[in-house]
């Protein structure tokens, strides 16, 4: 049988016969909440794809001072909201609320049952990130590798010694993932030049070196 304990509380079975009864004990323990601690809940919309598409995460939250998620979203309203993100592989996001009490972790996975075509199945990147281009030193040209953890509008600019732009490589958007650009530099001077990178709040600068 079924019963319901809102507190502490010890039942006891009573098995008798002819000869006599016999006692068992069973002690249910109820521990009381922790007062406080913050409270939500997290899912995503919807939660399987055929192939890489928009998925719609949605939170709440009763009584958090602060809420993140992980992969490159940072921190978003403690208010209950929702938000879309594009999917190409299986990917488990995180929520994380937090007050005076301590934290409590929510997660949504999105599986993503075919990724999309000429996309690497690799995890998604889990912050931005600027490298070093290669080759260096270069003549002409040189490849930049960036990575982008959140669909975000990535610009990436090329400055010489004095800071006065010479080229723009990327202003656009971009989806998550990894990504190269090419740097031409068969019309400028040997020297020093410095590109920066800047999507959403990131920003990250590299210094290349044109040998002729």
């Amino acid at each position: 049988m079924s019963v319901t304990a809102d507190t502490s509380k010890t039942f006891i079975l009573t098995l008798t016969n002819s000869a006599g009864s016999r006692n068992y004990k069973a002690t249910i323990t109820v521990l009381a909440p922790v007062s406080g601690f913050p409270v939500g809940s997290f899912s995503a919309s919807p939660d399987t794809l055929v192939t890489s598409g928009v998925v719609t995460l949605t939170w709440t939250n009763s009584n958090a001072t602060s809420a993140s998620i992980d992969n490159g979203v940072g921190s978003v309203s403690i208010k209950s909201g929702s938000l879309s993100v594009t999917a190409d592989t299986t990917v488990t996001f995180i929520l994380t609320l937090t007050n005076s009490a301590g934290s409590r972790n929510y997660k949504a996975t999105i599986t993503v049952l075919s990724p999309a075509r000429g996309t690497a199945s690799s995890p998604r990147p889990v912050e931005y990130s600027l490298r070093q281009n290669y080759p260096n030193p270069f003549n002409p040209s040189t490849t930049i590798r960036y990575e982008v953890p959140w669909a975000s509008h990535v610009t990436i600019t090329v400055y010489d010694m004095l800071g006065r732009q010479v080229s723009v490589l990327v202003n656009e958007m971009r989806e998550a993932g990894v990504h190269e650009v090419k740097f031409d530099a068969s019309n400028l001077a040997s020297g020093v030049y410095f590109y920066f990178l800047r999507a959403g709040s990131f920003v990250d600068t590299k210094r290349l070196l044109l040998l002729r």
